[in-house]
């Protein structure tokens, strides 16, 4: 059994995390902090497992903390602001025989799983383009939160690229070059509000992108091949059902060179995997996503901001 200490009791924590623990008979939540708890009784508390889902500037100081007090880290989205505090952070559990990760669930959403089989089918065929959108309309009211205030890690960019980037590692692996721009376009708005990436692979442009505007989303995937598309529409429907909303459409349309079309519908995502996997992996004191993926991810990151800046593709080399 898994002792659970949660930090942070929003959203995420609310709908992402305490949900799916409750139902793993693996963990067991027997401390929780919130903004007026008393941080350092917590971090002395007797449980093994940090689940961290406070805003993103308080990420890295809250994770170094409980490394030092002998806590293994789970982290939300993104892992950390910059690539050297991550750095930092993965050497920490290495030396104090721990294990840190990110919440890279989105893995598990269907419209995803569901690509990423068709692009396996196709075997050493590369796609000729993908592209990847996660829009969320956000009403100007709405830009108060700190999400949208002028905070370090604020933002749609920080938000909703480290998925993004995630995903396209998994189908891609890692590109040659990245080009970006992120702007806040919302007069409220005093962070990025929308982005768009793009990535260079040997055969394969891939574009990702996200906007708090338009009340209609764009599709969420496109996959282009010669003789072959696949577009999918809908974010999964876990998010709705967890926050007990109506459930909007969510399928896949597949398109061939001879005319035929076909729809299929999806079904939510079970993220309770990654706990799963998760327990597993604390058990024999591994990581859980691999280190290397969360690293790439980050440093993209870092690419893509600096490209934005100077308007400019950059070179990428892995780490």
């Amino acid at each position: 059994m898994i002792k659970v200490g949660m930090i942070g009791t929003g959203v995420s924590a609310n709908y992402y995390h305490l949900p799916i623990i409750e139902k793993n008979v693996n963990y067991n939540v027997t401390n929780i902090l919130n903004s007026s708890g008393d941080e350092k009784k917590f971090y002395h508390s007797e449980f093994d497992l940090a689940v961290i889902t406070t805003p993103n500037f308080l990420h890295f100081e809250q994770a170094k903390k409980c490394l030092l007090a002998g806590k293994h880290v789970l982290l939300e989205k993104p892992f950390t602001l910059t690539l050297k505090d991550a750095n930092e952070l993965y050497n920490l559990a290495v030396k104090k025989k721990l294990t840190i990760n990110p919440y890279f669930n989105r893995r598990y959403d269907q419209d995803f799983l569901f690509l990423k089989e068709k692009i396996k089918s196709k075997k050493k065929l590369k796609p000729l383009i993908i592209e990847s959108f996660f829009d969320k309309f956000i009403p100007e009211r709405k830009h108060v939160k700190w999400k949208f205030l002028n905070l370090p890690g604020s933002g749609q960019f920080f938000d909703i690229s480290p998925h993004l980037i995630d995903q396209t590692i998994q189908l891609m692996g890692i590109p040659l070059a990245i080009n970006a721009e992120t702007h806040s376009l919302k007069k409220t708005s005093k962070a990025c509000d929308f982005f768009s990436i793009t990535l260079i692979y040997p055969q394969t442009r891939v574009v990702l992108g996200s906007s708090s505007h338009g009340l209609i989303p764009r599709q969420r995937f496109k996959v282009c091949y010669s003789d072959y598309s696949l577009d999918t529409f809908g974010i999964d429907t876990y998010d709705q059902k967890a926050k007990g909303q109506p459930c909007s459409d969510y399928y896949a349309v597949e398109n061939f060179l001879d005319g035929r079309k076909s729809n299929i519908n999806l079904t939510s995502a079970n993220y309770g995997i990654y706990y799963e996997e998760l327990y597993k992996k604390i058990s024999k004191n591994k990581f859980f996503i691999e280190p290397e993926d969360c690293l790439n991810n980050i440093k993209l990151m870092e690419f893509a901001l600096k490209s934005a800046k100077i308007n400019k593709f950059l070179k990428y080399n892995k780490l």
